[in-house]
C-alpha cells in the first residue's frame, strides 16, 4: 500500500501534523473569560466543538496554530476583575499561599496586584480545593494569572489552547490522567474571547494565564514545568510513551504536543504510535511506532524523485510496505522496540541515543 509520510492535506508537502474538518458548534455550557473594556471578566458562553483527530502534517504551520507555546497574546487588563463574585472561604487561597505567589511575582520584576476569586476553582475537584486569580502588571500592561493550589499530586496533566485542539478559536482544554476537566460534559475546559491560554505546573501548583511572558517568568520563579498538550485531550497515555519522553528530556528537548499518529499501519499490522512535537519555533518532532515484537529486515531507502522531492521507500525484507515523497528530510531509526520518523537532527539524535535505535539499511 502506498504511503506518503510527508504529504499534508490539500497537497501541501510538509510533515508532522494533520487536522480533520470540524463540525459547527452546538449548544453546550462552558466557562469563559471575556475581555470587556480591556478587562478579564469571567462569564458563561454557549458553544461546542467537534472531536478532531491529530494526523502527521505541517509541523511548522500547525505549531503556529496551536498555542501550547505560541507568541504573546492580547493582555487583558485586570481592573474589572473586581466584578467577580465575593471570595469563598473554602476555595480562596490561604494567606501564606497568596503571599508565596506574590513574592514570586515580585522577584520577577513584575508588580502584583489584587488576589481575586477564580472562575475555574472547580478544576481538579478536591485535589485543588483553593485557587485565586492574581492581577499582575508587566511593563505597564495589566494581565492576570490563575493559580490552583494542589493538596496532592495528580496524574499526568495535559493542557492545550486553541487550534488544532478545537475549531473554536480561544478555547482551551485541561485533562488529568486522560480525563478532560469540564463542566456539564462540555467538550473543552473553557474559552477566552481572544488570544490563547498558557499553562505551567508542579506537584503543588497549576497556573494558567493569557500572557506568555508571565507564564515563563512565574514558571522560572516557582520551578514549574510546561505540561504537554495532547490532541485530543483524552488521548490515552501509552506506557511506551515514557521512554520517548525520558530520552527527549535528557537531551533538553521540551515537548508541547503529543498526539495520535496516522502511521499506525505504516509497517503493515496496526501498531500503537504517537507523534511528539517540540515547542513552537523549535522545528523538531517525531512519529514513533511502538513495536510489540522485533520485525527483522526493516529497510528504508531515501532518494531524490524526478519531481525534486525527497522519496522514501520502506521495506520488510524484499517486500515494499510503504513509500512517499515530500519536501522535508525525514530521518529514520529503528530497533526491536521502536520505528522512528524524525524531523530535525537534534530530535533524531536524541531518540537514537535515548532509545537505542540505529539508522536502518537501504
Amino acid at each position: 500500500m502506498r504511503r506518503e509520510p510527508l504529504l499534508a492535506m490539500h497537497g501541501v508537502h510538509q510533515p508532522l501534523l494533520e487536522r480533520v474538518h470540524y463540525s459547527p458548534p452546538c449548544s453546550r455550557t462552558l466557562n469563559r473569560v471575556e475581555i470587556v473594556d480591556g478587562t478579564a471578566v469571567g462569564s458563561r458562553c454557549i458553544g461546542d466543538v467537534s472531536h478532531m483527530a491529530l494526523r502527521l502534517v505541517a509541523l511548522l504551520a500547525a505549531l503556529s496554530l496551536m498555542s501550547c507555546d505560541a507568541g504573546l497574546t492580547e493582555r487583558p487588563a485586570a481592573d474589572a476583575a473586581s466584578r467577580a463574585t465575593a471570595p469563598s472561604p473554602s476555595t480562596f487561597p490561604r494567606d501564606d499561599e497568596s503571599q508565596s505567589v506574590t513574592d514570586a511575582l515580585t522577584s520577577t520584576g513584575t508588580r502584583p496586584g489584587r488576589v481575586l476569586p477564580s472562575k475555574f476553582d472547580w478544576l481538579f475537584d478536591s485535589a485543588a480545593p483553593r485557587a485565586g486569580t492574581f492581577e499582575v502588571t508587566i511593563d505597564g500592561q495589566s494581565t492576570w494569572v490563575d493559580v490552583h493550589f494542589l493538596e496532592r499530586s495528580l496524574g499526568p496533566i495535559v493542557a492545550c489552547s486553541g487550534q488544532p485542539m478545537t475549531s473554536l478559536a480561544g478555547t482551551f482544554s485541561v485533562a488529568v490522567d486522560g480525563r478532560l476537566q469540564s463542566l456539564q460534559n462540555a467538550s473543552v475546559t473553557g474559552t477566552l474571547s481572544s488570544g490563547a491560554m498558557y499553562f505551567a505546573a508542579s506537584d503543588r501548583l497549576f497556573v494558567m494565564t493569557p500572557d506568555l511572558r508571565l507564564r515563563d517568568l512565574l514558571g522560572r520563579a516557582l520551578a514549574l514545568r510546561v505540561p504537554s498538550c495532547r490532541v485530543p485531550a483524552d488521548l490515552p497515555v501509552l506506557p511506551q510513551e515514557q521512554s520517548v519522553l525520558d530520552a527527549l528530556d535528557r537531551a533538553g528537548i521540551q515537548l508541547t504536543l503529543i498526539g495520535g499518529s496516522k502511521f499506525e499501519t505504516l509497517l503493515g499490522d496496526r501498531l500503537p504510535a504517537r507523534v511528539f512535537i517540540e515547542q513552537a519555533g523549535a522545528g523538531g518532532g517525531a512519529d514513533v511506532l511502538f513495536l510489540d515484537r522485533p520485525i527483522p529486515g526493516i529497510r528504508v531507502c531515501v532518494s531524490r524523485a524526478a519531481s525534486g522531492l525527497n522519496r522514501y521507500e520502506i521495506f520488510i525484507g524484499d517486500r515494499k510496505v510503504s513509500d512517499g515523497e515530500g519536501t522535508q528530510a525525514v530521518l529514520y531509526s529503528v530497533s526491536d522496540r521502536y520505528f522512528v520518523q524524525a524531523i530535525g537532527t537534534r530530535f533524531h539524535e536524541a531518540l537514537m541515543q535515548g532509545l537505542g535505535t540505529v539508522t536502518p539499511p537501504c
